[in-house]
């Protein structure tokens, strides 16, 4: 059986594309389960970009409010900008935060420091290396609406209901 972590991410992306319909941003998507191809398209001042949208809680990491993702997705990202010559804008959309926020990834990996901390920092999370960014280095595109708030919620609930379940079978 599987955990609803895909229809919550998948919502995640659907926020992200009613942002960029409501700033008027050229967009096309990738509403698969494959983790391969980019989640979005977009067009933004003459330009093509690559976004990536994550959803979930964000976390904090020796009292720094970080979010991160894999370090071999990032890895894949750099290669596919290289490759093809187009950035990419990394998006989380926050559950506890109730917040979309975002960077570009060149943006992301300048090293920085937030109180003392080097940022981003890659860590070993149980066997896969994840890349933190701090969340100071990330720009508030808009807080959820309630209606989206309300929906994530009963979603989180109900995957953490459901792994609970397994737990007990």
């Amino acid at each position: 059986m599987k955990h609803l972590n895909n229809e919550i991410g998948m919502v995640g992306q659907k926020y992200v594309c009613d942002y960029f319909k409501d700033k008027k941003i050229n967009y096309w998507t990738n509403f698969n389960d494959n983790y391969n191809i980019t989640d979005i398209v977009m067009q933004k001042d003459n330009s093509i970009y690559f976004v990536e949208v994550s959803t979930k809680r964000y976390t904090v990491k020796g009292g720094h409010s970080v979010t991160g993702k894999n370090k071999k997705q990032i890895d894949r990202y750099i290669d596919r900008q290289k490759i093809y010559g187009i950035k990419y804008f990394i998006v989380f959309v926050d559950i506890k935060k109730k917040e979309i926020y975002g960077n570009y990834l060149d943006n992301l990996l300048n090293l920085n420091y937030y109180n003392g901390k080097q940022f981003p920092e890659t860590i070993n999370c149980g066997g896969q290396e994840i890349t933190f960014f701090n969340l100071h280095a990330m720009i508030k595109l808009q807080d959820l609406n309630n209606d989206q708030k309300e929906e994530l919620s009963k979603l989180t609930l109900a995957n953490k209901y459901h792994k609970n379940q397994l737990l007990i079978l």
